[in-house]
């Protein structure tokens, strides 16, 4: 899976607001630079979902690493009855186990280094080995706009039914890309 091998220059870690420089972080979507600046550690520290962050990799002796992108996992369920016939066709469970990439960001100033897509396969892999150990039928995201959406949409996520801007990638779907 070498998918999860952050880009040469780069590490992904778990958020630490210590070692993190959070503040000059911008991706030009307020509600995300806020979260990350105000929220993100609050929610870890609480265990309701886990933040990683990627930073350029620098001087060394800088006792605070800048982010530069970052995403949230959390697990969660999604009912049946708002997936697409293609997941109703492989159960009768009434909720259905998945991990919710809650937010995903990269700083303006690092855009088109392709760092969102390796994020996103970073969630992909760690979904994978969240599966392999507890169950998870799918990764699932609420675009944000209609640009996420079509972000999203390249990857082959799909369209919940009735939520359009609810997008679901299948656990069968991942592994075929990445095992």
């Amino acid at each position: 899976m070498n998918s999860a091998i952050p880009p040469e220059g780069f590490s992904i870690e778990r958020l630490d607001k210590s070692l993190h420089e959070r503040d000059g972080f911008s991706c030009g979507k307020p509600e995300l630079d806020n979260f990350l600046r105000t929220q993100a550690a609050q929610d870890q520290s609480k265990h309701l979902g886990a933040t990683h962050v990627l930073c350029e990799i620098g001087d060394q002796n800088n006792a605070r690493r800048k982010v530069v992108g970052y995403l949230t996992l959390a697990t969660g369920n999604i009912p049946l009855a708002d997936c697409p016939e293609s997941i109703k066709k492989l159960t009768r469970m009434p909720n259905l186990p998945i991990l919710l990439l809650g937010r995903m960001a990269v700083d303006h100033r690092y855009k088109g280094n392709r760092l969102g897509e390796f994020l996103l396969k970073y969630a992909l892999t760690l979904a994978v080995e969240i599966s392999d150990r507890s169950g998870c039928l799918a990764v699932v995201v609420d675009a944000k706009d209609d640009e996420a959406k079509n972000f999203y949409l390249r990857y082959g996520f799909l369209e919940l039914p009735e939520r359009k801007m609810t997008l679901l990638l299948p656990m069968q779907t991942i592994k075929k890309l990445f095992v």
